[in-house]
């Protein structure tokens, strides 16, 4: 199998006598602030962990960078269970450090063992690129910029230090794929005019919600149906007439009893004990 990691984590490697997969996680991410550009300041080179590397429950480095070597950071992992918890601070700096936490058996095989110091690394990190673009996006990256702000230069990586007419073509696109993603799609295999292409997107959407905005929706009004019940009076009952039991043996003011409005019969007295006469129907 081909050698697919750098060769200076594999002298690392060789050099720490790693023992487990802490110390393992732990000069990866020595190797990924080399990789930054970052230099250790209790080494005469690079090539080379630094001595007191460990510490008592630790893994201590301290770095300066060439483009702000009057400031130092120091980078600090904390083997916490089956995580590893990295610190990276600046020094004489109150802002809280940067923190990133991992867990061990994503990147470490399960399996990985120091029985062999010269063992190949291919055999004991997985996932390595991911892990390097976490680290460098996540802390390394940070770090630096956090650094050469403070020290007023500027920035030398990321989108600040490119060219105006790329930072200008990835801004366009962004904004693109941002705002029209059903049209990006589109475009995602091509190369257009990004900022003239998103000014046509634009224009257009904006033309649809004016069209959109004017456009009155009409609902026929029924002659059988309205929703207008303000206009329409109110019926007035006679006295008396209430509703429920009341209605079917009513009694009107100054009146005798009435029969009934239901069965068109005569009332029957509540103490009448012969047969009821036959109600009144209508042939």
């Amino acid at each position: 199998m081909n050698v697919r990691f750098p060769k200076q984590l594999q002298n690392f490697f060789n050099e720490g006598a790693i023992q487990d997969g802490h110390e393992a996680l732990s000069i990866a991410f020595h190797s990924f602030m080399l990789e930054t550009g970052f230099q250790p300041r209790d080494t005469k080179s690079s090539e080379e962990l630094p001595n007191s590397w460990r510490k008592a429950g630790s893994y201590c480095v301290t770095y300066s960078h060439p483009t702000c070597p009057e400031v130092t950071c120091t980078l600090t992992c904390v083997p916490i269970g089956s995580f590893l918890i990295s610190y990276l601070f600046t020094e004489k700096s109150l802002d809280s450090p940067i923190q990133l936490k991992m867990k061990v058996q994503k990147y470490i095989e399960e399996d990985f063992k120091n029985s062999d110091s010269s063992k190949d690394i291919d055999k004991v990190y997985k996932n390595l690129t991911h892990l390097s673009k976490i680290f460098k996006d996540s802390v390394a990256y940070k770090i630096l910029a956090s650094l050469q702000s403070a020290m007023g230069i500027c920035p030398t990586f990321g989108f600040p230090c490119l060219p105006y007419d790329i930072k200008d073509i990835l801004l366009w696109r962004y904004l693109f794929f941002r705002d029209f993603p059903t049209e990006a799609q589109k475009y995602e295999k091509k190369s257009p005019d990004w900022k003239n292409l998103y000014q046509k997107e634009y224009k257009r959407k904006q033309e649809l919600l004016s069209l959109q905005s004017r456009s009155v929706i009409v609902v026929p009004n029924f002659p059988f149906q309205s929703n207008d019940h303000e206009g329409i009076p109110r019926v007035m009952w006679p006295p008396g007439i209430l509703g429920g039991e009341f209605d079917r043996h009513p009694n009107l003011p100054g009146l005798p009893p009435q029969p009934s409005f239901r069965d068109f019969g005569p009332r029957i007295p509540s103490n009448f004990r012969g047969p009821a006469p036959p109600p009144f129907h209508f042939l």
